[in-house]
This record gives C-alpha cells, sequence and structure tokens, in this order.
C-alpha cells in the first residue's frame, strides 16, 4: 500500500465522519459556523479601516447556515461522496 493510496483513504474517512457529524449534531455544527463566522465579523469591524471593504461586504453578505436540514443534507453529501472515495480506493 503506497503511502499515497494511505492518504486517499484518510481523506475519504475524514469526509465520512465529517458528514457523520453533520448528520448528526447539525445544532453543533450550526453553532460553531455561526461563532467563527461572528468573531471574525467583529474582528474586522473592530479594525476601522477601508482597507478591507470586500472582506466587511462578504461577511455582511453571507451569512452562515441556519437550517439544521441543509447542514444534514451536506453532511450527507459528504459522508456518501467518502463513501465512494473509499470504495474506489480499492480498485
Amino acid at each position: 500500500m503506497s503511502s499515497s493510496n494511505i492518504w486517499d483513504h484518510v481523506q475519504a474517512i475524514l469526509a465520512i465522519v465529517a458528514g457523520a457529524l453533520m448528520i448528526v449534531a447539525p445544532s453543533y455544527v450550526a453553532a460553531r459556523s455561526r461563532h467563527a463566522h461572528d468573531q471574525r465579523l467583529a474582528d474586522r469591524l473592530a479594525r476601522g479601516s477601508d482597507a478591507y471593504f470586500e472582506e466587511l461586504r462578504a461577511l455582511q453578505a453571507y451569512q452562515p447556515m441556519k437550517g439544521v436540514w441543509a447542514i444534514r443534507l451536506v453532511g450527507a453529501i459528504f459522508a456518501a461522496l467518502g463513501l465512494i472515495l473509499l470504495y474506489l480506493n480499492e480498485f
């Protein structure tokens, strides 16, 4: 088993774990995402400079996902793609 093949397996397993977390605990994922977004927005507003206007505009315009079902759907897609990658790595 080559090192690239091992890395492919690790990537697939990480996708499955991330997807499972998003399916099982979507409120945790949403809370972390919201907290990270709010922290970045507060940091940006604290700087007070117009040098990063586009970053501020993007933070204000693109809010993190709020819907639990949307997060679960993305998690299911992650998990499915991880399983497909794991299956394809066997050939």
